[in-house]
């Protein structure tokens, strides 16, 4: 009977230790299971920001981009009016010394004009 008791004793001891041991068992697997799932949404968050940088500074580089063509195309209307201006302004300083030429020759006509005039007048008295 004691014999039978001690087996009984022995084989709920070994029951209990198997059952100890599976139970942790699944506790290990389960904490490795979190870990492993932690680690992955960490992972596709590090992707995940990276991507996001990736995106902005792409973003930033074309804005930049058409800043710098902007600020080109500015440069070049600036330029291009100013040969404009410049043009005009030679164009018309040209005309206004052609002017002054008509002018000059116009008042050196008159003065002969006068001076025969004058002369004729004299040569009437």
């Amino acid at each position: 009977e004691r014999q039978r008791i001690e087996r009984e004793q022995t084989a709920a001891a070994q029951l209990q230790r198997e059952e100890k041991a599976r139970l942790q068992k699944e506790a290990e697997a389960k904490r490795a299971e979190k870990e492993r799932l932690a680690s992955e949404v960490a992972r596709r968050e590090r992707a995940s920001a990276a991507r996001s940088k990736q995106t902005k500074e792409k973003a930033d580089a074309e804005q930049a981009e058409r800043e710098s063509r902007a600020s080109k195309q500015a440069r070049l209307e600036c330029r291009r009016i100013a040969r404009e201006r410049a043009a005009a302004a030679r164009r018309q300083k040209k005309e206004d010394a052609r002017l002054l030429e008509q002018k000059r020759a116009e008042e050196e006509r008159l003065a002969k004009e006068a001076a025969e005039l004058e002369r004729v007048e004299r040569q009437r008295i």
